[in-house]
């Protein structure tokens, strides 16, 4: 389960001091210490100052940035919006929560998955739903999915078990809450995130 967008870099460049590899992303041994990392962002950016930050531009902005890793994956990712909608929180948080739903797709669906982020809106609420026809996990194995270091026994090495416990945190921080529907088809995984929306 995964952190951020790809940045261009050379091999041995850093990303905030974590080790790449020459596309950009991580390399193995520096995952667990990103998400480290990000489990701190999240103590300490959930108490800064609020903005309107919105879901729209973030979730079509953290799909094309993860594209190349996608396509390296051999998973197509694709997205889908009800247009502009706006929360109140932190754009490093909301970053950080729709990088890691997106990196949990291109770690665990496996290859010829295709994944959708789908972003509506309602009266009261801002909801993001990620959802792929991959390899999923076990039925029993879904509540525990977003505690600190669990992964389903279906997992694909590599994980590090942080990426979901940390959507959890931050949206927590950002005062919504996160569920793990079964997936509409026979077979994948879903994600659903609601955030309060802005008024």
């Amino acid at each position: 389960k995964g952190g951020g967008e790809g940045h261009a870099g050379r091999e041995g460049d850093s990303v905030d001091g974590v080790r790449t590899d020459g596309d950009g992303t991580r390399t193995g041994r520096d995952r667990s210490t990103y998400w480290l990392r990000s489990l701190v962002s999240v103590d300490h950016t959930a108490a800064g100052r609020a903005e309107l930050v919105d879901m729209d531009t973030a979730v079509k902005r953290a799909v094309m940035g993860a594209d190349g890793r996608g396509l390296d994956e051999g998973i197509e990712v694709g997205y889908d919006s009800d247009g502009p909608s706006a929360v109140v929180g932190s754009e490093v948080l909301i970053h950080e929560l729709v990088a890691n739903l997106i990196d949990n797709v291109i770690l665990h669906a496996g290859r010829g998955a295709v994944a959708t982020v789908a972003v509506r809106r309602d009266v009261s609420e801002v909801i993001v739903r990620v959802e792929d026809n991959g390899l999923g996990v076990a039925p029993e194995d879904r509540p525990a999915l977003l505690e600190r270091f669990h992964r389903g026994r279906n997992a694909r090495a590599g994980g590090s078990g942080l990426g979901l416990s940390i959507v959890a945190e931050i949206v927590e921080a950002l005062g919504g809450s996160v569920s793990l529907p079964p997936p509409h088809g026979d077979r994948g995984f879903s994600v659903v995130v609601r955030l309060p929306i802005a008024e």
